[in-house]
Order: structure tokens, then sequence, then C-alpha cells
């Protein structure tokens, strides 16, 4: 019996490291995406600034700054889990329309197939809401809503989904009478 209970041990060790071998050496299914990058925007405009986050259905919402020779608009496409641009957004969307410099651009999904997406305009914090079906949400401001100052251009504010369709935002915000105080702001 002794030596039976040896080989079953060795033959339910073998079978456990070949299952771990093949979970290790086994490339990701990458959503059904192909090996390829997918272009998802062509254009001979200059984008400086580009982001990405998921549509909460193994896609993902792509925004980017599409300059132009006064500053730039944002734009956005969903792409879908097979890495296709999604046919009923009918190209990309126009995020914010106002023409101008932007200085840092994000986004976070807001966990219903759409996404948060703000944007910096010098050292002023932007923030919208891109619906699931391309277009901005509804009670959403078409310029987007203002959240506040930054303590420079060169800071970034925090962004995190809360897990339930929101979001949190957290900055740095300097005193307005430049006195040296540094405000955390959340909204």
């Amino acid at each position: 019996m002794p030596i039976a209970t040896h080989r079953v041990r060795l033959f339910v060790l073998a079978v456990l490291f070949a299952v771990l071998a093949l979970l290790l050496f086994t490339r990701p299914a990458n959503a059904g995406w192909s090996a390829e990058p997918v272009q998802v925007h062509a254009t001979t405009a200059l984008c400086p600034l580009v982001s990405a986050s998921d549509d909460s259905h193994y896609g993902a919402i792509v925004t980017w700054q599409e300059n132009t020779a006064t500053g730039g608009v944002l734009k956005a496409q969903h792409l879908l889990a097979s890495g296709d641009p999604d046919p009923a957004w009918n190209g990309p969307v126009t995020v914010c329309a106002a023409d101008l410099a932007r200085t840092g651009l994000g986004s976070v999904s807001d966990g219903a197939g759409g996404a948060y997406v703000w944007w910096m305009e010098g050292k002023q914090l932007y923030l919208t809401r891109i619906a699931p079906e391309g277009a901005i949400a509804t009670a959403w401001p078409a310029r987007a809503r203002y959240l506040g100052m930054m303590l420079s251009n060169a800071h970034r504010p925090a962004v995190a989904a809360d897990g339930s369709g929101g979001l949190y935002v957290v900055w740095l915000q300097g005193d307005a009478l430049g006195g040296g105080t540094v405000h955390i702001r959340g909204s």
C-alpha cells in the first residue's frame, strides 16, 4: 500500500505541475482582439493627448485631443470587445467642441458602458460623461462641468470609479490669495 500511495501522490503532483505550466505559458485571449494593433481613428492632425477606459463589456472607450490651428477638440471612439470600432457610434464623437489647448486628459469607466472624461485647460479642471450610445450623457452640460483650479498645469487629478456608476475626483488647489496654502479638493 505505501508504494501505491506514493505513486498516486507523484501522479497528482505531475498533473498539477502540467496544469500550472499550461496556465503560465498560455497566451491571454485579450478579449477577442487580434495580435495586431487596432486603428481607432486616422487623422493628419497632431494628437498630443490620448486616454482609454474600459466600457465594462470587454471593450474600450478611447479619447483624444485632435489639434487644430487654434487649439484642439476632444473626440472619442468606442471599441467593441473584438477591437472593432462600434458601428452604432457612426465614427468618432465630439466630447468637447471648444477649440482650446489642453494640458491633461484622462478617463474612467462609468460601469454602464460609457465613460467619465476629464481634462485640463491650463490649470482648470473639467469633467463630462459619455453615454454608452456615444453622446454626452443627459443632464451634463455640453461644455462639461467645471470642477476647480489645479495647483499648476503640471499637476493631475486622481480619478477613480466608485463601483456604482459614479466616480471620485481629488486634486491639489493652491490658495487663491497666493499665501502658499495647498488645499486638497474632492468631488
